[in-house]
């Protein structure tokens, strides 16, 4: 069907149907990313990638790395994107380039909240693996509680493959 035909048809739709149309598109597309998805969620559940099955651990350095590099691409399509559409804004287009902007604006702080997590997750592993040679970090100067008796430590590092997301399946999105 070519551009003029879809024109065509639109003009003649009631606004009930333009409507209905337009969120069909939407979730349909919306339906196709959460496929997408699940497919990433396939490549990270292959065994050895992030889960360990011999330790029963999860190693999420390369979730998290994949959050980084998609925030920032993501990021800097949409701020692409929202330039091209501000260049041309008139009337007709201000909607678009109103989501256009708001996409922009999300990708901003989407890079910063994947930089705060990459960050706290290092923090994170670093307090771990202090905490599993007896050396309890109580602060991000290092500070240290060293560690009352043996029992603590092999509790606390028995607790630590307990509370790990290790799972043979990876989960599926919702």
């Amino acid at each position: 069907m070519e551009v003029k035909d879809i024109r065509n048809e639109w003009a003649q739709m009631d606004d009930g149907l333009r409507q209905f149309t337009f969120e069909k598109t939407v979730q349909g597309l919306y339906d196709e990313t959460k496929s997408m998805s699940l497919r990433y969620l396939d490549l990270f559940g292959v065994p050895g990638f992030v889960n360990n099955n011999e330790t029963q651990s999860s190693d999420l350095f390369p979730v998290v790395a994949a959050l980084l590099a998609s925030s920032a691409l993501l990021h800097n399509s949409f701020e692409d994107q929202a330039q091209r559409e501000d260049a041309v804004v008139n009337a007709d287009t201000k909607f678009a380039a109103d989501i256009a902007d708001g996409i922009a604006i999300l990708s901003d702080h989407l890079v910063e909240i994947a930089r705060e997590i990459s960050a706290m997750h290092s923090q994170y592993q670093a307090i771990l693996s202090f905490r599993r040679n007896g050396i309890l970090i109580t602060d991000l100067d290092g500070s240290y509680t060293p560690a009352p008796h043996k029992d603590l430590i092999e509790q606390l590092n028995a607790s630590l493959v307990e509370t790990e997301d290790f799972t043979d399946e990876p989960k599926q999105a919702e």
